[in-house]
Formats: structure tokens, sequence, C-alpha cells
């Protein structure tokens, strides 16, 4: 019962530390100290899209010993159907947790975690992992907006399912759309070409996959007052 107390404790201090209030590769390594001091770890890494970043503490990157069990356990990774997962290598056992699409938590520590223990960290991971997608984006919009805010140009920026994921000044003012309120609108809501058929937005991601770049006419309809721009 102490145990549990004790473990609880750790991890609520571990998830009211791990906050990204600032560039995200300045603060994930003082977060993965967190992770190392708190949970008596002796290595912490990201790992993402097929190799390891932020390795805790940095000189395991220039052990070779290190770097073939690191490769092992990330050929491990891959084979775990994105679900959360452990390996006991030698005398240490590696931790991988979701974070959020394509990146995981990397813990190692000599002790194996309790299962009540490992399934709570699991939640704390991904609450780390909902961060750093959050911080991630809000740098994607600030690059956005020093490159095209000032633009003549009119620039809007859709996800593939259509969602309106950005628009610049000149966009703003030619669509009706408050910056603001970007995510509540649709490419079918603006762009007279797409508004009647989901499906012609469809066709044109498919053709948009097999080529560079496709260019069209089309009109925009302005969201306050309805006219065709």
């Amino acid at each position: 019962m102490v145990k549990n107390r004790l473990e609880i404790q750790i991890l609520l201090e571990i998830v009211l530390n791990q906050k990204i209030y600032d560039d995200s590769e300045i603060v994930i390594p003082h977060i993965l100290n967190l992770y190392m001091r708190k949970l008596n770890c002796i290595a912490a890494a990201i790992y993402s899209y097929k190799k390891l970043t932020h390795v805790q503490p940095k000189a395991l990157k220039l052990n070779s010993e290190w770097n073939k069990k690191s490769e092992y356990f990330i050929d491990e990774i891959d084979k775990s159907n994105s679900k959360a997962y452990y390996k006991k290598i030698d005398n240490y056992f590696f931790y991988a947790l979701p974070l959020y699409e394509n990146e995981w938590l990397i813990l190692i520590r000599k002790n194996i975690f309790s299962e009540n223990m490992f399934f709570e960290l699991i939640k704390v991971a991904s609450h780390l992992g909902m961060d750093m997608k959050q911080s991630k984006e809000e740098e994607r919009l600030k690059l956005l907006e020093n490159l095209f805010d000032k633009s003549r140009d009119s620039v809007q920026i859709s996800e593939e399912s259509g969602k309106l994921y950005y628009i610049n000044e000149e966009a703003s003012k030619r669509l009706g759309i408050k910056k603001s309120e970007v995510k509540n609108y649709y490419v079918s809501d603006f762009e007279k070409v797409f508004e009647k058929s989901e499906k012609q937005w469809k066709n044109h991601i498919k053709q948009l996959k097999k080529i560079d770049s496709i260019t069209i006419e089309t009109e925009n309809i302005n969201q306050r007052n309805l006219d065709i721009t």
C-alpha cells in the first residue's frame, strides 16, 4: 500500500513538471532528466522516425556497446504494433512508451517496473506526447506566420481531410475568416470548385499524391458576406 502511494506521488510529480513551456528542443532534455531522477533510470531518450534523439546522458551516444543494444531494441519496437513495450537486454530493462504518431519515450533501468507502475506510466507518457504534439503544432504555425503572414498573396493551407489549417492575413481578408477560427472551416466552405462534392476534394488529394503540384482555377466564397472573390 505504501509502495503504491509512493509510485503515485512520483508519477504526479512527473506530470506536473513535464510541461513544454518553451522551445521543445530545449525543454525535452530537461524532461528526460526528470524521468531519470524520479524513476531511477540510467538513461532516457526519444525514439522518432527510426532514430534515437535527445539521448540522456549524452555520453551514451559514444558508447558502441550501448548503441548495439539500442539498435536491437529499436528493431523490437517496430514490431510492437505501437503498443507500450519492454524487454530485458543483458542486465537492463528497456522500456518504450508511445508518445504520439511515430515518437516514443525510451527509458532504461536496472530493475523492472511493477505491473501497476508500468500501466500508469503509459498514461503519463501519453500526456507528454500530447504536449509535444501541441508544441510542434505551435512551432509550425509560428514558422508559417513568419514566412507568409505579410505576403500580398493569399495563402491558405488545408489538412488532407479538407479542414483548414492555416491562412495568412491576406487570405483572412478575402475569405472573411478570422485566423483564430480557421479550424472551424473546410475547403468546401470557401472554395467554390469543392463546394458541392466531397468526392472532388478526394480526387484532388489523390492527384496531389501522384504529382508535385496542381494548378486549378476557382472562386472563393467570403464567409462574412458570401460574396464571390
